[in-house]
């Protein structure tokens, strides 16, 4: 299984990464929505495409009953002053990044 949340820059990586009879759950399109696709690709392998959303409202609600209870962790995410906006383009740019990146826009510690 592949779950791709880019789209277009990796749609046909993320098909051909998967062996016979697997499935490619699409959740997002960061990188565009309109993607090209050789059909032979899904029917001569029996891949599965299938489109999914975050989760119903009782997953979102079970998962942070998971978070309050210390069950699950988030994964830390750096924090950038604004003033380093150039920094974390260039990380994302150049796939440095696991994730997102905060961007602190003010001082809340006052």
């Amino acid at each position: 299984m592949v779950v791709e949340v880019v789209g277009a820059a990796t749609w046909d990586s993320s098909l051909r990464a998967l062996r016979p009879e697997g499935r490619l759950v699409v959740c997002g399109a960061v990188s565009g929505a309109t993607v090209e696709t050789d059909l032979k690709v899904i029917y001569l392998r029996h891949l599965s495409v299938i489109g999914s959303t975050m989760g119903s409202p009782a997953e979102f609600q079970h998962v942070l009953s998971l978070l309050g209870t210390g069950a699950i962790h988030p994964v830390n995410r750096p924090h950038l002053p604004l003033a380093k906006v150039a920094e974390a383009q260039r990380r994302l740019e150049n796939r440095e990044q696991f994730g997102k990146i905060l961007l602190q826009v003010m001082d809340v510690a006052g």
